[in-house]
Parts: C-alpha cells; sequence; structure tokens
C-alpha cells in the first residue's frame, strides 16, 4: 500500500499493488490487482474474482490473471470486474456498461 491509501471498513485487499491517493470504499474486494494512482473503487465492487483467463487484447503479458485498473479510474459501487483485465486509466463510472465485467476483458472509452 502507497501513501495516501484509504481503506473502508470491511474492505479486503488481497495480494494487490495499491498506489498513491487510492480509495477502496467499505465492503469492496480487491484480489491480484494493480490499482494505479488515484483509482476509487466503489462500495461493494469486486476487483480481481473468478478464473484467471488471459487478456483478449494482451494474453502474452496477462496472461496469470492479474487485473490492472488504469490511473483515476472510478470503479462504480457494486461493480465486478474478473480476472486478466485491463481498465484503461481515467474510466468514469459511465464507461462500465454491464454490472459485471468478464475476465479477460478491457475497458476502455
Amino acid at each position: 500500500l502507497s501513501p495516501g491509501v484509504v481503506i473502508g471498513r470491511g474492505a479486503v485487499v488481497r495480494d494487490s499493488v495499491v498506489m498513491h491517493r487510492c480509495r477502496i470504499a467499505e465492503g469492496a474486494a480487491v484480489d491480484r490487482t494493480i490499482l494505479d494512482k488515484d483509482v476509487h473503487v466503489g462500495k461493494d465492487a469486486r476487483v480481481g474474482y473468478g478464473d484467471a483467463v488471459p487478456n483478449r487484447l494482451h494474453p502474452e503479458t496477462l496472461s496469470s490473471g492479474l487485473t490492472v485498473i488504469g490511473k483515476s479510474s472510478r470503479v462504480p459501487a457494486g461493480l465486478r470486474i474478473g480476472r486478466g483485465c485491463i481498465v484503461y486509466p481515467d474510466m468514469q463510472e459511465a464507461n462500465f456498461l454491464q454490472a459485471e465485467i468478464p475476465s479477460g476483458s478491457v475497458v476502455s472509452a
């Protein structure tokens, strides 16, 4: 955990790298994930869950189930993001068009 990280009550962070000024809201779970700077994970969201699937666009570099959330992204409350996913920087709640992002997916504008 980097400086300035805030983790809410009941949130769980496992086997992850959490960069500066990230916020993980209460009840959220982050597993095998890299959160770049200034990422906010909403209440009861799940990041890095399910089976390890290679990323569909970058299978050669993201094949072990690691999920990457780009700088300044906002993960909506209750959203589920699978393993091996990439969320590009600056993604806001409106960029997440589904309640669940399947393993191996990419979220971009």
